[in-house]
């Protein structure tokens, strides 16, 4: 879809990826995250091996419907995006690739506890 179009999924425009709506569009800029690079869930990323997992998608659904809503979760999602996120999926994947099964059992557990919400 070209950018700025109407998606299928209830009104909401296109930026070029397939998870933003309008809502998270807002909330973006009031986080100051206005470059779209610094969307990425980088560290489920580098576990996962796909952006588009349904295990990166879940927690960047999360990210985007109850972090950014509160407080404590816009301070988290400041910090990580803030080079956190991307500086440790740099250092998983090229200087600690044998941690990744651990940090995957944990990222499964938070999965599973947020699909239970």
């Amino acid at each position: 879809m070209p950018l700025g179009e109407r998606d299928d999924r209830g009104g909401a425009y296109s930026t070029g990826h397939p998870h933003h709506s309008a809502a998270w569009e807002q909330k973006r800029r009031e986080l100051g995250l206005t470059n779209l690079k610094s969307e990425k869930c980088f560290i489920a990323t580098a576990v996962y091996g796909d952006v588009f997992a349904p295990e990166v998608e879940a927690l960047r659904n999360f990210r985007n419907d109850t972090l950014s809503s509160s407080f404590l979760g816009r301070i988290f999602i400041r910090f990580y995006y803030g080079g956190f996120g991307q500086f440790g999926a740099k250092v998983i994947s090229t200087h600690a690739p044998s941690t990744i099964p651990w940090i995957r059992f944990i990222l499964d557990r938070i999965v599973q506890r947020i699909k239970a919400a």
